[in-house]
């Protein structure tokens, strides 16, 4: 949060004034900068009333305040932490890991849910509270599955084991084993910290990657909500939509998952010390268009980006004192000074719903609103602007100290911080990209093509950043172009329908019906989150403020990479991620009341239905796959056994895909690329004639005289639910292939089997018999 921030009282009596003291704790209700003074004192012109802030009262007040909240998040959270104990995981079914948890799971996930909700709609809600019902929320919906499954989920994260392991064992990379060696700046820094906390095999920290990842998520969505919406609280109801929107399965132990904290961490830093808006006609066009559909709005003549913690949300009364508005095309704007920068139009009707309060010296932006219809007032040094040819009119600051026109400069408020010189900014900037750039395949090329549509809407500048990012980028591309062109291909094809089709549980022969209600129920959470999306947009725009056009670029640009790239089949699943965080913000804006005023405990009778809906929709879109995510432990125990003693060079081989192989530091030395039993189209169904074995041995011997086979009831659990095959198709295999000679018991634990197949086994038996 920024600095200078209002602290609030309680909401129905008013302290003395005292000096921040962090920002944990601190009210997120609007007031002047560094004042205590409640919004109601402001409103109603009351003083407020004098008495000590330092006393046990003053401590436990807001205690008193937020005592509601605080009830239903430790009631919640305690039924969470009791129902744990009556999760049993072998009911779940093809609806996933729901049918699992009992009543009071969801009972108690609802009530912090509602807790939070309430926090965030109080008059005077304190950071404190809301941070701590967030914590709450995130372990409960994304702690579960670490506390009741023994191992990590997601089976393909298991090969990320194997790269860290890699690194660990060796100290380098060798770019000829995979891709992962050539973006290996998720591992290298994964490798590290294993050494580091002694843990050297990541499975015994990594089932925690989803509870880490989105709460370092969701705190830096709250920083770019309120630096957006210039409010704080609006920063913390985005961050709670990021919370229970985060439904791709993409926070796990993946470089993705760092790449995204990476990229909106930057964003944070562009928006902060790069957003000086120069209108162009893009944006020209998205700040009139409330003009052209006659919405009965005040025009937007300014862009104010990113400003820290405004005096005042969007329609909360002032206490600065009132500037009259130029009543003549003549009348000059006075510029307001660094750290007490106050929109022009402050306090009347003109300026209502302007955000005010302390603005850093180089990056102030001026909102200056007026009524349709009357003269756009001209800065100091500008000329005057008729309504009829121009709705923008930015007053800027240079960094060096001195207002437009000339004015003395003001020095910053007591208890300021001054802003980083954009020097220490910009090499913050790159090097953030690139730690991006080594780390994940996709990722920068979105933080490119962001920034570019900043630049092209005048919203970031200079332009010379955008190019700076891309330099980096393709700089590091170029000497992996050739591999990545054999392998994969940089382009899939100009075709954005056919990128966007997932290669998910739409592509499986005959899914159950819980995995298609898991899919449907995904689509319509995103759906839910564009509308809400577009409600804010237009809020936003109908109340003249202009930022909402930052959200809408940056969605716009997690959009463009599927004009020519499908990312296996992943790529509307990534355009989900990367829109997620924007149009959380959106979506905050969406719920805003009219004025501050409107916030009360009443407004969350309007919030909690809305973020309920989200979340029963989340549910099953999260927790749909969890009978297949969540990994058997004989499967991986044999895994493990199978790379710690098998023979290197020796293929594996498996039933169906999605196996946790390559899970050990030497995953190099046994061939990559087998294909399976589904692969090969073996697993229809019916009954393995002599004919199917005869070609089975054929294409398992193709990758030399021995393989290892592992059979799983994990394996037939994923048949089933994905796949047409009957229930018994891969026990019937693994029965034939014993009878046929070819296959030798070699290691076994629980359910899990790996046999040793011999292609010439059966001739060896031949000679050998008397």
């Amino acid at each position: 949060m920024s600095p200078g921030g209002a602290h609030a009282t309680g909401s129905r009596r008013h302290r003395q004034p005292r000096a921040a003291s962090g920002t944990l704790g601190r009210s997120l209700a609007p007031g002047p900068a560094d004042s205590a003074d409640s919004a109601d004192s402001a409103a109603t012109g009351q003083p407020p009333r004098p008495g000590s802030s330092r006393g046990w009262a003053a401590r436990l007040g807001p205690v008193r305040e937020n005592r509601w909240p605080l009830l239903l998040g430790v009631a919640g959270t305690g039924l969470w932490g009791l129902s744990l104990r009556s999760v049993d995981l072998a009911r779940m079914t093809d609806y996933g890991l729901l049918p699992a948890l009992p009543p009071t799971w969801y009972l108690g996930v609802g009530l912090i849910l509602a807790g939070a909700v309430l926090a965030v709609c109080r008059r005077e809600p304190r950071e404190l509270v809301v941070a701590l019902l967030l914590a709450a929320l995130v372990m409960a919906l994304y702690g579960t599955i670490p506390l009741v499954a023994e191992l990590p989920q997601y089976a393909w994260s298991y090969k990320h084991f194997g790269v860290t392991q890699y690194i660990e064992l060796h100290g380098s990379v060798d770019p000829s084993i995979d891709i992962y060696h050539r973006w290996p700046g998720f591992f290298a820094l994964t490798a590290m910290f294993s050494t580091v906390a002694g843990a050297p095999d990541p499975i015994a920290y990594a089932a925690w990657s989803e509870v880490f990842f989105t709460a370092g998520g969701a705190l830096l969505v709250a920083a770019i909500g309120h630096r957006l919406l210039r409010s704080a609280r609006l920063g913390w109801l985005a961050a709670l939509f990021y919370v229970i929107t985060n439904w791709v399965g993409q926070s796990y132990f993946a470089p993705q998952a760092v790449a995204l904290l990476l990229a909106l961490g930057g964003y944070l830093l562009v928006l902060d010390r790069f957003g000086r808006p120069r209108p162009t006609w893009p944006l020209r066009a998205l700040l009139r268009l409330p003009q052209r559909l006659r919405w009965p709005a005040a025009r937007v003549e300014a862009l104010c980006l990113p400003g820290p913690e405004p005096a005042a949300e969007a329609g909360a009364p002032s206490t600065a004192p009132p500037t009259p508005p130029p009543s003549t095309p003549g009348a000059a704007v006075a510029p307001a000074a660094a750290g007490t920068g106050t929109a022009p139009g402050a306090g009347t009707a003109a300026g209502a719903g302007v955000p005010r309060g302390p603005v850093p010296a180089a990056t102030t932006m001026v909102i200056a609103r007026r009524p349709a219809g009357q003269p756009a007032p001209a800065a100091a040094g500008m000329q005057p602007v008729s309504p009829d040819t121009a709705t923008l009119l930015i007053t800027r600051r240079p960094a060096g100290g001195q207002p437009a026109g000339g004015a003395p400069q003001a020095p910053p408020a007591a208890g300021g911080t001054p802003a980083w010189p954009r020097g220490v900014a910009l090499a913050l900037v790159l090097l953030t990209h690139f730690a991006i750039v080594a780390s994940h395949q996709l990722t920068p090329y979105v933080v490119v093509l962001g920034v570019v549509v900043m630049v092209v809407l005048g919203v970031v500048r200079p332009w010379w950043l955008a190019a700076l990012l891309a330099a980096v980028t393709v700089g590091y591309l170029l000497p992996h172009l050739g591999y990545v062109e054999d392998r994969f291909g940089v382009f899939t094809g100009f075709d954005p329908l056919d990128n966007v089709q997932t290669s998910g549980v739409e592509a499986a022969g005959s899914p159950m019906p819980g995995k298609v209600f898991f899919t449907r129920m995904g689509t319509l959470l995103t759906a839910t989150m564009l509308l809400l999306g577009l409600i804010g947009v237009v809020r936003g725009l109908r109340r003249g403020e202009g930022n909402v056009v930052v959200p809408i670029g940056f969605v716009v640009a997690a959009g463009l990479p599927v004009l020519g790239q499908s990312y296996g089949g992943e790529g509307a699943l990534r355009v989900v991620l990367f829109a997620g965080p924007w149009l959380c913000v959106l979506a905050a804006r969406a719920l805003a009341p009219v004025s501050a005023a409107g916030w009360s405990a009443r407004r969350a009778a309007v919030v909690l239905p809305v973020t309920g809906l989200v979340v029963a929709l989340f549910l099953p879109s999260f927790f749909g796959q969890s009978e297949l995510n969540i990994q058997d432990p004989d499967q991986v125990a044999a895994l493990e056994y199978t790379y710690a003693h098998g023979e290197p060079g020796t293929p594996l081989f498996a039933g169906v895909p999605h196996i946790p192989a390559s899970l050990a530091g030497n995953y190099d030395e046994f061939p990559g690329g087998v294909p399976t039993l589904v692969a090969l189209g073996l697993l229809s169904g019916k009954e393995p004639t002599p004919a199917d074995i005869t070609r089975l041995t054929q294409e398992i011997g193709a990758y030399g005289e021995h393989s290892y086979l592992l059979f799983s009831d994990a394996q037939q659990a994923y048949l089933t639910i994905n796949e047409s095959a009957r229930p018994d198709a891969l026990r019937a295999w693994e029965d034939a292939l014993l009878k046929s000679g070819h296959l030798t018991l070699w290691y076994e634990h629980g359910s899990a089997r790996v046999y040793d197949f011999s292609r010439s086994r059966i001739q060896d038996l031949a000679e050998q018999a008397p």
